[in-house]
């Protein structure tokens, strides 16, 4: 799914729950994707990578 429309599909299902991307989300954490990284992008919202998902690609390059 491009980023564009995953940021679509996230401001739907928050307004299901009368929460606004803008007003109540200051933070996301994304696998690093170049999806995820754009979507970060498109946000105004903090954005951090998982830690955990940045070992498990660095031990599999070995």
């Amino acid at each position: 799914m491009p980023a564009e429309k995953s940021v679509q599909v996230l401001k739907s299902k928050l307004g299901k729950h009368e929460l606004s991307l803008k007003e109540d989300i200051v933070s996301i954490m994304t696998n690093g994707a170049a999806v995820t990284k754009k979507i970060g992008k498109l946000i105004d919202a903090n954005q951090q990578f998982c830690y955990a998902h940045r070992i498990q690609l660095g031990v599999a390059d070995l």
